[in-house]
């Protein structure tokens, strides 16, 4: 008995490229990931994935960029790779550190508004952020705690640091 490839499966599409899949199959992911069905599936079956060191996210819709790009897969793609992921905003999949703190109606702002996708340390919320909320009436005094008389941020707001 001849082994079972797709010659010899697919008799009736002899002359067609095994490497052509789109000629007998729809293409579900719209050429999205491009024509090599073999990347990523295998002719017994397309429900047979194979994850790929070197698949190209960035055709997904949600380009992996820094902390994204070291997280293992799996960590989001519980259930299957293919399984279409709410990537909106960061609370698609991060909880709100904050718990709220920052919610107006009941709804917290994005992370991307104060914080980098290179990790939650750090902010980008400045004084002049800080003096739009309701703690504005503090501004006067914790930036002279937080802040060396020698920081630019001072020296433009006129506080001395003493």
């Amino acid at each position: 008995m001849d082994a079972v490839t797709p010659l010899t499966v697919f008799q009736d599409k002899l002359g067609i490229s095994t490497t052509n899949c789109i000629a007998c199959h729809k293409d579900v992911h719209e050429n999205k990931f491009g024509n090599n069905c073999a990347e990523c599936h295998n002719e017994n079956s397309f429900h047979n994935k194979k994850a790929s060191a070197d698949f190209d996210h960035d055709k997904t819709g949600f380009a992996l960029a820094g902390k994204h790009e070291v997280v293992d897969c799996k960590k989001c793609h519980k259930a299957s790779f293919t399984d279409p992921l709410p990537h909106n905003t960061c609370a698609s999949c991060h909880t709100d550190y904050h718990d709220k703190q920052f919610a107006k109606s009941g709804k917290s702002p994005d992370c991307a508004q104060c914080h980098t996708v290179d990790g939650f340390l750090g902010s980008s919320y400045s004084i002049d952020d800080h003096n739009k909320t309701k703690f504005r009436s503090m501004a006067p005094t914790w930036p002279r705690l937080a802040l060396p008389a020698t920081n630019p941020t001072q020296r433009k707001n006129g506080i001395s640091g003493t």
